[in-house]
């Protein structure tokens, strides 16, 4: 199911792809934590 897309902006998640080659070999919609944060090793900006 489609959200609006004033809901979906509102949602906090983090985008990741995995390239191979050039192409999109994996793709990622996870919840923005963070722990998962930590984990990615990703900094607030």
């Amino acid at each position: 199911m489609a959200l609006p897309d004033h809901e979906e902006r509102q949602l906090g998640v983090i985008w990741r792809a995995t390239v191979h080659a050039g192409l999109v070999t994996r793709w990622q919609v996870i919840e923005d934590t963070p722990a998962l944060r930590a984990l990615l090793l990703l900094t607030d900006v």
